[in-house]
């Protein structure tokens, strides 16, 4: 699998530019994204397994929606992913489809920022010369 990230200057937010090598190593570098702006030092206790199944209208959406879940795992539960196990996103139709099985933990971190959401500013998953790129933008 190969993805990475890098920040870009946002006034207010934090933004990320994610590429990848295909649309499932952009989730998983868009998920390291996530983790790498929540927290640092992070001490994980036993891995605990968990299935994320999603449905959207657009890939853009499933993106969103994926990261929000993470977000909402981390925020409420107290669950860090360590790592996506597998990953599947296909189109059926009209609707994006995502199935994944993450491997992760309850937390003991030092807490880098509170990330209210991911959003759709600037979002628009690209496809150019069998690459895949993305801008997010997290709420903070």
């Amino acid at each position: 699998m190969s993805g990475k990230f890098e920040y870009l200057d946002h006034t207010a937010d934090i933004a990320v530019k994610v590429t990848a090598d295909s649309i499932e190593d952009l989730f998983i570098a868009a998920s390291d994204a996530l983790k790498d702006s929540l927290a640092e030092n992070i001490k994980q206790e036993s891995a605990e397994t968990k299935r994320i199944n999603l449905n959207e209208y657009s890939s853009e959406e499933l993106l969103v929606s994926f990261l929000n879940e993470l977000n909402y795992l981390f925020s409420v539960k107290k669950w860090l992913l360590n790592s996506v196990i597998s990953i599947s996103i296909d189109k059926y139709e009209k609707v994006w489809r995502l199935k994944t099985e993450c491997q992760g933990s309850k937390a003991s971190c030092v807490y880098k920022e509170e990330i209210k959401a991911v959003t759709f500013h600037r979002m628009e998953i690209k496809s150019e010369n069998g690459k895949f790129s993305c801008i997010l933008v997290f709420d903070i």
